[in-house]
């Protein structure tokens, strides 16, 4: 989704309200309401081994998968008399596991699934919707090495840790979301899952700061850059 199509989607709702303003209502009497209602993750582990020329194994990598995705219920209630029109936008939030040292960790949070739906609210109406993100993936790989102890007990051998070596993660972690109606290139409402995503969905151009950082190489992870238009208008 480029820049120009997120500008055209943020003007819907201006086009959408002609009728609430010719007559001659501006304001909106919209409110929100957004609750994770499903977080799911799954781990699958694998090993690989290597061995020697005797066959006896003499180091082995494992690797655990998560796999991580949210589900929010997004409730838009139009609270006056007269029909209302809304644009429902929400975006779920990933960082890398593994931070690049001497960044800040906000600077390395990014958009990894992002979504958006117009509404059309009739007086003292609530409508639904399920907004699911894709999954998010972290890796963990560590490695082990066969040891035998002992000329009687060299047939015996049992994995041992490789001296001074970490398990190496790579990938991405799930880190909460944000939602917020838009209508006439406001913000008319916004939630978070923390009151810093809360707030950082009210300002349109620290969102777009936001959409523009670049997911980190993953396992699975996708970046939506520059999904956001940078308006100055909130």
């Amino acid at each position: 989704m480029n820049r120009f199509a997120v500008l055209s989607a943020l003007l819907v709702p201006l086009v959408l309200t002609g009728s609430r303003l010719a007559s001659g209502q501006s304001t909106h009497s919209l409110s929100l309401e957004a609750l994770a209602i499903s977080a799911g993750n799954t781990v699958s582990n694998a090993a690989s081994s290597q061995s020697g020329t005797t066959g006896r194994s003499l180091s082995t990598a494992n690797v655990r998968l998560t796999k991580a995705k949210e589900t929010l219920q997004i409730n838009v209630h139009n609270f006056g008399m007269l029909p209302d029109n809304a644009h429902v936008e929400w975006y779920f939030v990933a960082a890398p596991v593994h931070p690049e040292p001497g960044k800040a960790a906000a600077e390395q949070e990014f958009v990894f699934d992002h979504g958006a739906k117009d509404l059309v609210l009739p007086g003292n109406a609530t409508q639904t919707i399920t907004a699911e993100s894709q999954e998010v993936t972290s890796a963990v790989r560590s490695s082990s090495r066969g040891r035998s102890s002992g000329s009687s007990r060299r047939s015996s051998g049992f994995a041992m840790p490789r001296a001074g070596q970490k398990p190496q993660e790579s990938g991405s972690a799930l880190r909460g979301w944000m939602v917020r109606v838009v209508a006439d290139g406001k913000v008319i409402a916004a939630r978070g899952s923390n009151q810093a995503y809360e707030d950082l969905a009210k300002d349109n151009v620290k969102l777009a700061d936001l959409a523009d950082n670049e997911a980190p190489p993953a396992v699975g992870a996708r970046s939506y850059k520059k999904t956001v238009a940078k308006k100055t208008s909130n």
